[in-house]
């Protein structure tokens, strides 16, 4: 699948995007292959391209889901 340019991620320096291994070692998931499960049954969005084929998600969206489920962060940062 090839990205539309409008369909792109426009970068922020206050929110940090990540690859779907960073974003799933980020969430603590165990596989990447439940990573995408959560993404395809919508609990977490899509992510965004940000090439024709390397999509990212931004940390902010990673940490809505981590409050929703009442989970922190494994990479320890304070929120």
């Amino acid at each position: 699948m090839v990205a539309k340019k409008d369909e792109r991620l426009a970068f922020s320096t206050g929110d940090p995007c990540l690859r779907a291994r960073e974003a799933s070692e980020y969430l603590g998931l165990k596989s990447f292959t439940s990573f995408y499960g959560l993404v395809n049954s919508g609990k977490l969005p899509e992510g965004a391209f940000v090439s024709d084929r390397a999509k990212v998600w931004r940390r902010s969206a990673l940490d809505k889901y981590l409050e929703s489920v009442g989970a922190e962060s494994v990479i320890g940062e304070e929120k």
